[in-house]
């Protein structure tokens, strides 16, 4: 027989986890509108809906990190697979020509 405080837990449990779900946005729909604040796109209403996301602190963190300028180049290094110093070295040599 289950036990009733247990039950009683996990539904608490569901009960706030469904609770911080409220607010929640598929994660590709979040997707979306960095990358359109990230080209400048947004229309008013999709800037109204990442502001409301980024009301709360763990999302406000994770824009801070994925628009700050110094993860995005070591993401598209990763990527890409960039050597900057030889890519550097190359262009140089170019120039020099």
């Amino acid at each position: 027989m289950a036990d009733p405080q247990k039950i009683k837990s996990n539904k608490m449990w569901q009960e706030q986890d469904n609770n911080k779900r409220e607010d929640c946005k598929p994660p590709e729909r979040i997707a979306d509108l960095i990358a359109g604040h990230l080209g400048q796109t947004l229309n008013k209403e999709e800037q109204n809906e990442l502001n409301a996301w980024l009301a709360g602190d763990e999302n406000k963190r994770l824009f801070d990190e994925l628009t700050n300028p110094k993860v995005l180049k070591e993401g598209i290094v990763t990527i890409y697979g960039i050597d900057e110093k030889k890519m550097l070295k190359k262009i140089m040599s170019h120039i020099k020509e």
